[in-house]
């Protein structure tokens, strides 16, 4: 889990998607908490590649909804429970204890997500 300045050309997975939060005052993608996954998220059967597909399929309009996204994506990518806790835990301390986000913040709609929210939700 990184949780400080990004090193170099490094990619890692944001554990709160980073279009969802992008345009946050404050918010800065390399500070971010991520973590790395195996695979690529355009690779098909692989843990960062199950990850991304639950982020775009998810729906949700509050801070609250997008820690739910990250905690059900880490699961899908194959981590325990205590790895999910601890990567939530990383997003809360910045998001929240840092940038001052609550668990009813308006976050943005990231990127597929944007569609089911003009549309409609179910």
């Amino acid at each position: 889990m990184r949780d400080d300045e990004r090193d170099g050309d490094a990619v890692m997975h944001m554990v709160i998607r980073h279009s969802g939060v992008r345009g946050t005052a404050g918010y800065c993608r390399g500070r971010a908490p991520a973590i790395d996954l195996e695979g690529s998220p355009n690779v098909p059967g692989t843990a960062w590649y199950r990850a991304a597909l639950v982020q775009g399929a998810a729906v949700g309009t509050y801070y609250a909804d997008e820690r739910q996204v990250a905690a059900d994506a880490l699961r899908a990518a194959g981590l325990g429970e205590a790895e999910v806790a601890e990567a939530v835990a990383a997003a809360d301390a910045y998001f929240m204890g840092h940038l001052g986000l609550t668990m009813t913040t308006l976050v943005r709609a990231p990127g597929l997500r944007w569609r089911h929210q003009r549309v409609g939700r179910a």
